[in-house]
């Protein structure tokens, strides 16, 4: 839902993300990372760094509700601009993933149902977003640091899922920026 107030849209998001969905098949990180030589993790690493402030992009997530086709295409952005030429997904390409994995009209001009990460997972490895699948996903052990820090450093990222504060809410609407109330 939006409503105007002076002009300017104001946005009514949902709170946060769905539960988390188990599923048996999904890989352990743990098991790969064990596997990886001993190493120091750089103090700071940026795998963005070249992609210019501005140019990220909500990816229709502010209106129709669909954070987990927007990561999708922040990743590819992250992946593509570290290993060659930045490629940013269409709008387009986008609402086509996340209609794919919804069932959502875009002539509606509504906002369209949450989805679970494991869900949109599963769609971008069977059926790509923008022409780019990934071959695997796994799942991280729940408030390991450390793993973290390591999966982000070696992968490109880490792909989650977060409940936000009411105030970051205010916090858009007002200065497009988050910061953790004191």
């Amino acid at each position: 839902m939006k409503q105007k107030i002076t002009g300017v849209a104001k946005l009514k998001l949902k709170s946060g993300k769905l539960p988390y969905v188990p599923d048996a098949r999904t890989f352990e990180v743990a098991t790969y990372l064990h596997q990886e030589k001993s190493f120091e993790l750089p103090a700071e690493y940026n795998w963005g760094i070249k992609i210019k402030p501005g140019r990220w992009g909500d990816m229709g997530n502010l209106k129709i509700n669909n954070c987990t086709c927007a990561t999708a295409a922040h990743f590819i952005m992250v992946w593509t601009s570290s290993t060659g030429k930045l490629h940013k997904p269409k709008f387009k390409e986008i609402l086509h993933a996340y209609t794919g994995i919804t069932g959502f009209n875009p002539k509606t001009d509504a906002e369209g149902p949450s989805v679970e990460a494991i869900k949109a997972l599963k769609y971008w490895r069977k059926n790509g977003i923008d022409g780019f699948k990934i071959i695997a996903f796994a799942k991280l052990e729940e408030k390991n640091r450390e793993q973290l820090k390591q999966t982000i450093y070696l992968y490109g990222g880490c792909y989650i899922g977060l409940n936000l504060p009411k105030s970051a809410e205010k916090q858009y609407n007002e200065s497009k920026k988050w910061a953790v109330p004191r």
